[in-house]
């Protein structure tokens, strides 16, 4: 049903925002790697209750850190990756070692098993802990965990991340229907949007940021960016974004936009159809890289 929402939300963005005949395809989500699956295991009753808003912006922000890793890469594993806006939950990611080797999980398993997580607590209605079992070929080859708080339970190895806490005050922004984000790390990447349009659910949103930072990771190291169309999870939202330039920005940079722009409605509290660009250069020499929007295609109940 999923696949069938995704094709329709294409369709009907396409009917509505024609791409030109010369324009290259635009990048898509990548498909399953063969073989590959999950499997979700979440008690009932719960253990414990999670924040939807803490658990989507927790997961967005793991899989922009995760963007600028390899699609193919050894999987890292993951222990104690905070997040205390407006929540505390953590994610765990490890793999198993049933007598085979290591590396069976690799960056692009985990990114659509945090994905699987997160469209089962969504389409269930219950954000509590679980555990998402990855199977390569039906071996189990780890395993990633949501759990509430922040336990010191280690899994895998010592290159673990541990801590990581986002920021939502990443860039400067306001909660005016047009504004700047100016990111606080680069003071030459600069973002202009303008809300215009009806209101969107926080989840349609940031699960659109969510497929569109798994799209960027697994097309930014092998192709020139052209265009990208990311769909939320219900098919009821689509993330469109087209170069601007002939120079065309990195996927770390529409990594960077995507999740500034996460951040900068969160703190506004603003979930709306939107229009943005990116800008990148000092003042005076700053040329526009990439425009996109985020538009509504259903009437979903908002949240």
């Amino acid at each position: 049903m999923k696949q069938i929402n995704h094709v329709i939300a294409l369709l009907l963005y396409a009917l509505a925002y024609p791409i030109p005949a010369s324009s290259a395809a635009p990048w898509l989500k990548p498909p399953t790697p063969p073989g590959f699956s999950t499997r979700v295991n979440q008690p009932t009753p719960p253990t414990a209750l999670l924040n939807p808003l803490g658990v989507h912006l927790l997961s967005v922000y793991y899989l922009h850190t995760r963007q600028l890793t390899l699609w193919t890469a050894p999987l890292i594993p993951v222990r104690q990756f905070g997040y205390n806006y407006p929540s505390s939950s953590g994610i765990y990611i490890h793999e198993n070692f049933p007598g085979g080797p290591r590396g069976s999980v690799n960056n692009g398993n985990a990114m659509l098993a945090l994905y699987a997580a997160v469209v089962h607590m969504s389409t269930a209605g219950q954000f509590a802990p679980l555990t998402v079992a990855m199977t390569v070929n039906r071996r189990d080859v780890g395993s990633l965990d949501f759990r509430k708080g922040q336990p010191d339970v280690v899994h895998g190895a010592s290159n673990a991340i541990s801590n990581t806490v986002l920021d939502p005050q990443a860039g400067s922004s306001n909660a005016d229907d047009s504004g700047q984000i100016i990111d606080a790390r680069n003071p030459n990447f600069v973002i202009n949007y303008r809300f215009d349009g009806p209101r969107i659910s926080s989840a349609d949103i940031l699960t659109a940021i969510m497929e569109a930072l798994i799209i960027l990771t697994y097309h930014g190291r092998s192709e020139p960016f052209k265009s990208m169309t990311a769909i939320s999870r219900s098919g009821n939202c689509v993330l469109h974004i087209n170069a601007a330039h002939v120079q065309p920005p990195s996927a770390n940079d529409l990594s960077r936009l995507v999740f500034l722009l996460a951040t900068t409605m969160t703190a506004a509290n603003r979930f709306e159809e939107m229009t943005f660009e990116l800008k990148i250069g000092p003042p005076g020499y700053r040329r526009c890289v990439a425009e996109g929007t985020f538009y509504k295609l259903g009437d979903p109940d908002v949240s």
